[in-house]
């Protein structure tokens, strides 16, 4: 249950950064961190995204 949930906060995530929408993705990528996503994976992921806007 746990990784679903950080999984979705961590899909919302990256779709805010998609968006632009910066805050909110931090906001949600610090929901998926509290539920067991990786720290370091999640800030890879938006790094990532944010390259490519």
């Amino acid at each position: 249950m746990k990784q679903a949930l950080a999984d979705s906060y961590m899909g919302r995530a990256m779709v805010y950064t998609v968006l632009g929408r910066d805050l909110d993705a931090q906001r949600n990528v610090g929901q998926a961190i509290e539920y067991g996503y990786g720290e370091d994976l999640a800030r890879k992921k938006l790094d990532e995204i944010k390259s490519r806007r």
